[in-house]
C-alpha cells in the first residue's frame, strides 16, 4: 500500500468525525432588522470572576461581553456582602455593575444593588432575604431547581424579589455524561447555540413564580452563572492561585446564549456616566422593565406587555383588581413565524400566530398571574424554548403585598 493511500485511509476517521460534528451544530440565531430596536440594551446577570470561582477579571469579563454585543453585565461573585462592591464602570464600552451571590442555609441568593453590609449575611434564606431588603438591595433566588442539592433552593416560602427561571449551570447538571460528550463535538462550531441546546422550558419554575395570591409578581431572571473555567474549586477564595484546567465554556459563549433585555426609558439615552446609567439599569430590574431573551434563537427585540384597566395602563410588576374587565396586550416586532402566548398562573392560557395578542380577563375573575412569551419556529437542534419571556402582572390580587424580598 502506497504512503499516500495509507495516509488517506488514516484521514477517514478524522473526516467522519468532522462531518458528524458539523451535522450536530444547532441552527444559527435569526438576525433581525435593527429598525425599531434603538435604545434596547442587552445584558448578562450572574457572572463570576477571579474574585471568587471564575477564571477572568472584571475587565476580561467586560471584553468578552463587548464581543458578544452586550451593553451591561452584573457580576455576582460569592461572598457575604461585607466586601465593598466595585463602583459601576464602563470597561470595553460595557457597563459593569457589581453584585454578590450569598450562600444561605437554604441555597444561594443573588443580591443586586446592595451596598457594603455592616455584618456578614448568612443563615436561613428568609433571614438573608430580609437583610438584603433592609440594606437596600434586591434579592433573587439563584438556580432554585439545580440538580445539585447544595445549590437548589429549599425554602419555598421565601421567594425574594424573584428567581432565576433559566440558569446555565443548572442546565448542564441534569444532562447525562453521554449527552454532554455528544455536545463537545459541535461546540467549537457554534458555542452559544450548543450551550442553549442543554436548556429546558422552565414550566415548574414559572408555576412556582406565578403562584396566585402572592401579591406583587416576582421578577423572572435569566442567570448565565458564568465561570469560564473547568477545574477544582479551592477551599479558599479568591481564585487567582487556583488551577484552571480549561477556560470553557468561555464568557463570550455564555453571553451569547441568553440574558436580559431592556428598553431605555422614553425620551432618554445612556449618559456614558457609569453611576447614572447603572442606576437606570437597576431601576429597570426593580420595576420589572426588563424581559428574558434567548440570544441563541434570535437577536433580542422590544417586547411590550401589560394590562389596560379602568384607571389606565399597567406595566409588568404591578397588580390591579378585577372588579372591572382587564385587557392584557402583548406585542413584538413582526418577525416571520412569530407566535405569542400568554400564561396564567404559569400555565398556557391564550395563544395566537402573529406579533400581537390581546385577551380579556372578565370582571370578578379570581386572582391570576399573567405573563407573555414570544416563540419562533424551532430550527435544527434548537431547544424548545420561547425566544423572549415578559415579566408578569397580577389581576385580582390583594394589593397589600408586603415588602419585597421576604415571604409573601
Amino acid at each position: 500500500m502506497s504512503r499516500v493511500r495509507r495516509y488517506g485511509w488514516g484521514l477517514l476517521p478524522v473526516c467522519a468525525l468532522v462531518l458528524v460534528s458539523r451535522l450536530l451544530v444547532p441552527a444559527a440565531p435569526q438576525t433581525l432588522d435593527a429598525e425599531g430596536t434603538t435604545g434596547l440594551w442587552t445584558g448578562a446577570v450572574h457572572i463570576h470572576t477571579t474574585r471568587s470561582d471564575g477564571s477572568g477579571t472584571p475587565a476580561e469579563v467586560a471584553d468578552a461581553a463587548a464581543r458578544a454585543g452586550l451593553s451591561f453585565v452584573i457580576l455576582s461573585d460569592h461572598g457575604d456582602g461585607t466586601r465593598q462592591p466595585l463602583p459601576p464602570a464602563y470597561m470595553s464600552g460595557v457597563l459593569v455593575i457589581d453584585g454578590v451571590e450569598i450562600s444561605t442555609a437554604d441555597g444561594h441568593y443573588l443580591a443586586i444593588g446592595l451596598p457594603q453590609a455592616p455584618y456578614p449575611l448568612a443563615g436561613d434564606g428568609r433571614d438573608v432575604a430580609e437583610d438584603v431588603t433592609r440594606l437596600g438591595g434586591m434579592g433573587v433566588v439563584a438556580h432554585p431547581d439545580s440538580a445539585r442539592r447544595s445549590l437548589a433552593w429549599h425554602d419555598p416560602q421565601t421567594r425574594g424579589d424573584g428567581m432565576e427561571v433559566l440558569n446555565a449551570d443548572s442546565a448542564w447538571r441534569d444532562e447525562s455524561p453521554w449527552s454532554l460528550a455528544r455536545r463537545l463535538l459541535p461546540y467549537p462550531w457554534r458555542p452559544p447555540a450548543v450551550l442553549a441546546s442543554t436548556l429546558s422550558y422552565p414550566a415548574g419554575l414559572l408555576a412556582v413564580l406565578d403562584t396566585p395570591g402572592a401579591g406583587t409578581p416576582g421578577l423572572a431572571l435569566a442567570g448565565v452563572d458564568a465561570h469560564a473555567r473547568v477545574g477544582l474549586r479551592p477551599a479558599d477564595e479568591p481564585m487567582e492561585s487556583a488551577r484552571t484546567i480549561a477556560r470553557m465554556p468561555g464568557y463570550a459563549a455564555s453571553f451569547g446564549t441568553f440574558g436580559m433585555a431592556m428598553a431605555w426609558p422614553d425620551g432618554t439615552r445612556p449618559t456614558g456616566i457609569a453611576g447614572e446609567d447603572a442606576a437606570v439599569v437597576l431601576a429597570a430590574l426593580r420595576t420589572h422593565a426588563v424581559h428574558v431573551a434567548v440570544f441563541a434563537l434570535a437577536d433580542a427585540a422590544p417586547f411590550r406587555f401589560g394590562a389596560q384597566g379602568r384607571d389606565g395602563w399597567h406595566r409588568p410588576g404591578t397588580s390591579l383588581p378585577a372588579s372591572d374587565p382587564v385587557t392584557l396586550a402583548a406585542s413584538v416586532p413582526p418577525v416571520p413565524g412569530v407566535r405569542l402566548r400568554m400564561l396564567r398562573n404559569g400555565q398556557p392560557w391564550q395563544e395566537t400566530d402573529g406579533a400581537t395578542l390581546e385577551a380579556v380577563v372578565p370582571a370578578g375573575s379570581p386572582a391570576g398571574v399573567y405573563r407573555a412569551e414570544a416563540w419562533l419556529p424551532r430550527r435544527w437542534q434548537q431547544p424548545s424554548l420561547p425566544w423572549m419571556v415578559s415579566q408578569a402582572v397580577v389581576v385580582g390580587a390583594d394589593h397589600d403585598a408586603g415588602p419585597a424580598g421576604v415571604p409573601r
